[in-house]
């Protein structure tokens, strides 16, 4: 049954349609010793995961909903601070357990470029992929005045496939709409905290909001040492992935 379910899903991805998926396990093909994929250091467990997705696919308001307040921390610009895939997890894993969260993850649509380098370096991160109709997310995207070049978008849908082994969860974008499909999403990236069903209720009716001038100027320097360690071959579309980068966004009411 789990192989024919991972099979109906390579095949969904070959032909790069955007069936109405729920949350979907996909057994990862690597060797997983933990059921929830717990990492322990310092003598205490660090639960992490990857949320993954092309750009204007609601990553953002995915981080800030996750970021359960005593429970857990959910980046979206994470990997612009770090210089290695081995930095990154060090620095925010420790940072994790300085606050007393057992929970660190990162939503943001390079994770996809630096997938790879990040599982390597910490194996045992859930990875979740949110799909979106790549036309809808283009449209999304020059409506914000984010274009970004039609080759770089056929990247990204290639590097979606290329790695759509590694992904535990697959969600769909129109679930971040849907109690239920939140609700499954935080019980795999948050297994033992109870869902928070008023917390849900006030983010439902917001969105992110994101100012490309107040990007400006904004020291990238460490993304590009990250970049050129870890995957040189994405420099360029790392580069134009920036422009995305939702750091400065702010919550506000639909």
């Amino acid at each position: 049954m789990i192989l024919d379910q991972e099979q109906a899903i390579r095949q969904d991805f070959a032909r790069s349609t955007a069936p109405a998926w729920g949350i979907v396990a996909v057994r990862r093909l690597v060797s997983r010793t933990c059921p929830h994929h717990v990492s322990v250091a310092l003598g205490r467990a660090m639960y992490t995961f990857l949320i993954c997705g092309f750009p204007r696919s609601g990553l953002t308001w995915v981080s800030r909903f996750l970021s359960v307040p005593h429970k857990s921390m959910c980046l979206c610009d994470g990997l612009v601070r770090a210089r290695s895939a081995e930095a990154f997890w060090f620095n925010y894993t420790e940072l994790s357990w300085a606050k007393g969260l057992d929970f660190f993850g990162n939503a943001q649509p390079l994770n996809l470029l630096l997938l790879p380098s990040l599982l390597a370096a910490w194996p045992t991160a859930t990875v979740v992929w949110i799909e979106r109709d790549l036309a809808q997310a283009m449209r999304s995207a020059a409506k914000a005045n984010l274009e970004l070049d039609p080759r770089h978008w056929r990247q990204l849908q290639d590097l979606r496939d290329r790695h759509c082994a590694d992904y535990d969860v697959l969600m769909s974008y129109e679930e971040l709409a849907r109690e239920d499909g939140i609700r499954d999403l935080w019980d795999s990236v948050l297994p033992g905290v109870p869902f928070n069903r008023r917390r849900w209720e006030a983010f439902a009716t917001k969105r992110i909001t994101c100012s490309p001038e107040r990007l400006r100027g904004r020291d990238t320097s460490r993304l590009r040492q990250l970049i050129q360690a870890e995957a040189p071959e994405h420099l360029e579309l790392a580069a134009q992935l920036e422009k995305f980068d939702p750091s400065p966004g702010l919550i506000v009411p639909q």
